[in-house]
């Protein structure tokens, strides 16, 4: 049972193996072809199917080629640190070159520095960078970024969030983003409702009547009204144009069966009666075109004018007292 499970890890690992080296030739020939990005890629899956400190050099070699700096200095110091133990001739020197290589890489690097004052921290303040949160400890300071289009965006309870976008250059380029001060976020009042209660008996004091809050007047012909009785209008006139092309057409088909009443009888008139029916054709299409356009005007009239109605707005209630009676005045705002 060892050796059958033995030689079916074998052949488990022997196909990823080989999938790893002609993804890692693959990588090399787009490489040679300039395809960049497509060249990473390989390498990527290579190095997934079968982990390996030279895919981890070329990987690095790729991501500087591409453009990403902080990302290939990073996979340099990997791949420096994956050999530095190795004896071998081959991994020594590629130790060397990884060390080499990152350290080239330092004056060249882009940065971001997220400056956040201390006077504009607020309670609950959290700042991100696309999505991912940037912590305290990393703000104020000019941090490696790979070139590219970041989103900076700051939020806390109870304030207004903020955003910015940034680009970055790939090379050589310091960024600086200040967070703001966030300012509070402004909610509408709570309804509110007062309440003013008199005495009974021999010493109540009465209430002071208050006066009801009028309904405030507001038009009816809103944005969307206007369009709705502009499509109303064009609604009637469809309808009467399609009512006289329908009646016109009626007539016509009434003079070909004064001129042919009988169909199955041989016409004199056959060649006027003909140019009826294609007159009365027409006048039907017209008519059907324009009862259509009378409905669709029709329709989207009555959508508008319901869903263009003006915001309703609240009556307050306030009962008068009278002397001796238990009085309460009401009023309810927004």
């Amino acid at each position: 049972m060892l050796v059958v499970l033995c030689m079916a890890g074998a052949a488990h690992a022997q196909p990823a193996s080989d999938q790893a080296d002609a993804l890692f030739e693959r990588g090399r020939q787009l490489m040679a072809e300039g395809k960049i990005a497509e060249a990473c890629a390989a390498f990527d899956d290579c190095q997934r199917l079968d982990p390996s400190p030279a895919t981890v050099v070329n990987q690095a070699n790729c991501r500087e080629r591409n453009g990403q700096l902080v990302t290939a200095r990073a996979l340099f110091l990997e791949a420096a640190r994956q050999t530095s133990a190795m004896r071998e001739p081959k991994w020594k020197k590629a130790h060397a070159t990884a060390r080499e290589r990152a350290g080239k890489l330092d004056p060249r690097l882009s940065t971001i520095r997220i400056d956040v004052p201390p006077g504009n921290v607020v309670d609950g303040l959290e700042v991100t960078r696309d999505g991912a949160i940037v912590g305290t400890a990393s703000w104020n300071s000019a941090l490696p970024i790979d070139g590219g289009t970041y989103r900076i965006a700051a939020r806390a309870t109870n304030r207004v969030v903020w955003s910015v976008t940034v680009t970055v250059a790939p090379e050589g380029d310091a960024k600086v983003v200040e967070v703001p001060r966030l300012p509070p976020v402004i909610r509408a009042p709570e309804p509110s409702i007062e309440i003013t209660a008199a005495g009974t008996g021999s010493n109540a004091v009465p209430a002071r009547p208050t006066p009801p809050v009028p309904l405030a007047e507001g038009s009816i012909w809103t944005g969307k009204r206007k369009v709705a009785a502009g499509l109303a209008a064009v609604g009637v006139a469809a309808l009467g144009a399609g009512t006289v092309l329908g009646l016109q057409s009626n007539r016509k088909r009434n003079e070909i069966d004064a001129l042919c009443p009988d169909p199955h009888v041989r016409c004199d008139a056959a060649d006027r009666a003909n140019a009826l029916s294609a007159s009365a054709s027409h006048l039907a299409i017209g008519a059907d075109v324009a009862f259509g356009l009378a409905a669709g005007a029709a329709t989207a009239a009555v959508i508008l004018w319901m869903t263009g109605a003006p915001d309703s707005q609240a009556i307050a209630i306030a009962p008068a007292a009278s002397p001796g009676q238990f009085a309460v005045t009401a009023s309810r705002s927004w």
